[in-house]
């Protein structure tokens, strides 16, 4: 009978928080996860992620430095301060006041493909709620966030989360931390239902480090050639290939070095560029203060020319 259970086991393991089991997983993460209030202002979720009282949460929750920081839960509340930041990954790791806590372990790997998932957190002000999900895709991508004027690198599940939910951690059939909640895909105001993790890695450095991290960044956002209208894309050549400099933040890097919105940026240091994954990928390949050339088309004028840019850094207006 153990080995028929055993076998079973194998062939059809428990993927995500159901059940009886979700029962478990609920209780375990009340214990260890927290409200984030900012200057009294309930703003977001987090959780533990240290017995001596080092915790996590969404970087765009807590916001920049100089704000008064309170974590708290069903049983206690709690100042915490601000210990660093990756604003590529939208995470904040902060120290809580006290010791001993109930705290959440990181998973030993990242999650398959289809896999349940459960988001624990305190969506539009309802508090201490668990979210379920499966994992959509696991190669990661990055995302522009229009209100925050930087990429995040995420991986995706197909769920809907509210407000609120961000910071909190997404965890698996064992309550182990495998992401952190940053945002969601929407067109306007609508929830398209797939969420935004910030990855298992990035939130196990933060934690192992406790220093801000060093993100490279070119002050723009690029957009793959598909994605633009039917008229814009009569103007290009036949077949070329580049990605389109679909943002330019005013006063940024590109635009100092002469690149505008619209243009086709058609290699990166020489290297042919396709898809918007790719382009970012590069650059996050690089640190801040590397130098970056850009061989640019601007459809307006059928120009090509190339030009230089230093990389900039996102975390360097968030230093304390």
């Amino acid at each position: 009978m153990k080995h028929s259970s055993l076998i079973l086991a194998l062939l059809f393991p428990v993927a995500g928080a159901t059940g009886q089991n979700a029962s478990s997983v609920y209780k375990k993460a009340k214990q260890a996860c927290f409200e984030v209030l900012i200057d009294g202002h309930l703003q977001g979720s987090g959780w533990m992620a240290s017995k001596d009282g080092y915790a996590i949460t969404a970087a765009h929750v807590v916001g920049p430095a100089g704000r008064t920081i309170e974590v708290r839960n069903s049983e206690w509340r709690k100042p915490a301060r601000l210990i660093a930041v990756d604003l590529g990954h939208d995470i904040a790791l902060l120290k809580v006041r006290g010791d001993s806590f109930n705290y959440l372990k990181f998973a030993r790997r990242e999650p398959r493909v289809g896999q349940e998932l459960s988001c624990f957190g305190t969506p539009l002000y309802r508090h201490y709620m668990l979210i379920h999900g499966k994992v959509a895709k696991i190669e990661k991508g990055f995302e522009w966030v229009g209100v925050l004027k930087r990429y995040q690198q995420s991986y995706y599940v197909a769920a809907i989360t509210p407000g609120g939910a961000s910071g909190g951690p997404w965890l698996n059939s064992s309550c182990d931390v495998v992401g952190l909640q940053s945002g969601s895909m929407t067109v306007g105001d609508a929830n398209m239902g797939i969420s935004y993790l910030a990855p298992l890695a990035a939130l196990q450095q933060i934690l192992n480090e406790k220093k801000d991290a060093a993100t490279p960044t070119i002050g723009g956002a690029f957009e793959e050639v598909w994605e633009q209208p039917v008229d814009y894309i009569k103007k290009l050549p036949a077949g070329m290939k580049g990605v389109v400099m679909k943002v330019v933040l005013p006063e940024g890097i590109v635009k100092n070095a002469g690149i505008k919105e619209m243009d086709v940026v058609l290699t990166l240091d020489g290297q042919t560029i396709e898809y918007r994954n790719k382009a970012m990928g590069y650059v996050r390949e690089k640190k801040p203060g590397d130098k970056l050339k850009f061989e640019v088309y601007r459809p307006s004028d059928a120009k090509r020319f190339e030009t230089e840019i230093v990389l900039g850094e996102l975390e360097n207006g968030w230093r304390r």
